[in-house]
């Protein structure tokens, strides 16, 4: 995933299939051919998938990091330093082992998202259709 992005098929509540790499997020349209996305840019995308990947590095730059417990099972709440994401989130906290397993969003009006990542997988090759994907 790190090294090509995420692609993100979402059932509900409305079916789309969302591209998401360092480049920005794309919206896979009727046809086929991908969109990118006017609403989020490269930061936002970049954002995710070091949300996703672990990237501490790329996280340190925008949030206050406390990661707890071991590599089998951890969590890292993460508070936003930057004027810009203190706007949007109070705290965002990632739960996983191997994988990231769960990421919570709390947002400052006091909402919250909740986002589990079931049936991930890594290192696996990618399939004819993913790699597809990718080449556009």
């Amino acid at each position: 995933m790190a090294s090509k992005g995420l692609l993100w098929e979402l059932t509900a509540p409305l079916a789309q299939s969302l591209r998401i790499t360092p480049q920005g997020i794309f919206r896979r349209q009727a046809d086929g051919t991908w969109q990118a996305s006017q609403q989020a840019g490269n930061r936002e995308s970049r954002l995710f998938l070091s949300l996703l990947s672990g990237n501490t590095h790329g996280l340190a730059d925008d949030f206050d990091l406390a990661l707890s417990g071991d590599a089998a099972d951890w969590r890292l709440s993460m508070t936003p330093s930057s004027v810009i994401l203190r706007q949007i989130f109070a705290r965002i906290d990632i739960i996983g082992s191997t994988l990231v397993q769960e990421i919570t969003l709390h947002e400052t009006q006091g909402d919250y998202t909740i986002l589990r990542l079931q049936g991930s997988q890594a290192g696996i090759t990618l399939s004819d259709d993913e790699a597809r994907a990718y080449a556009d």
